[in-house]
């Protein structure tokens, strides 16, 4: 019998190419690290779910909204409150950004477009109840009202007019060497807005199409509403 030289056996054993299944596993890289998704991501909720877990944040906001105006009621907060459709649109709009980052991580992209959609309803709301908050604040209840709905009456002043319009297409003299009375336009001359004032104060408005300002006031800091 030929006996092989135990260095000869030695090298020719570490030259045999490696069978599969004697990989390291650490060289098969799982579905998880080449889709960067877990292996067996949960499935997407139902509308049931859904319905559930809007119900479970609404009362959850109605909790500590309940609990926030009692405490601006005792320190006298009152006139700096929030209204509770701002702070809603605003506690709904950062659970949206949490379900997002998760739909995102599980890939479900169906459902994250369905939330993105979801998410741009929230904050026009938000920005909506913010703008006529501030309206109502700066110019009182009635009159803050009647500018959100861009309702403008001769004797409102150019500040109203700039706060529910915002910044005008055009501004013209209506008569020439009277810069006392101009006209402020808004979108096309087809479509649009026309408000003549006198000194500040409207004297006729025209209203046609409408867009939201380009002023929008600030959101207010809402991390202590969960």
């Amino acid at each position: 019998m030929l006996l092989l030289n135990p260095l000869t056996w030695l090298l020719a054993k570490l030259r045999r190419p490696a069978t599969p299944s004697a990989l390291p596993s650490a060289q098969t890289p799982s579905p998880s690290v080449l889709t960067g998704l877990p292996v067996n991501p949960p499935a997407p909720p139902t509308e049931a779910e859904r319905a559930a877990r809007q119900q479970q944040r609404e009362q959850a906001f109605e909790r500590a909204y309940v609990q926030q105006f009692s405490q601006a009621m005792q320190q006298g907060r009152m006139h700096t409150a929030q209204p509770p459709e701002l702070l809603r649109a605003l506690h709904l709009l950062r659970h949206n950004q949490a379900d997002q980052e998760q739909a995102s991580q599980y890939g479900h992209w169906a459902e994250q477009l369905r939330l993105a959609t979801e998410a741009q309803a929230l904050r026009a709301a938000a920005e909506y109840h913010g703008w006529h908050h501030a309206l109502c604040r700066d110019f009182g209840q009635a009159t803050g009202t009647k500018l959100s709905r861009h309702q403008i009456e001769p004797g409102m002043t150019l500040e109203m007019v700039l706060a529910a319009f915002g910044t005008p297409t055009t501004v013209q003299d209506v008569t020439a060497g009277n810069p006392d009375l101009y006209t402020l336009r808004y979108g096309s001359p087809e479509t649009g807005s026309i408000i003549e004032l006198h000194q500040g104060v409207v004297t006729r408005a025209t209203i046609g199409t409408v867009a939201f300002p380009e002023c929008v006031y600030d959101l207010p800091d809402i991390s202590g509403c969960q």
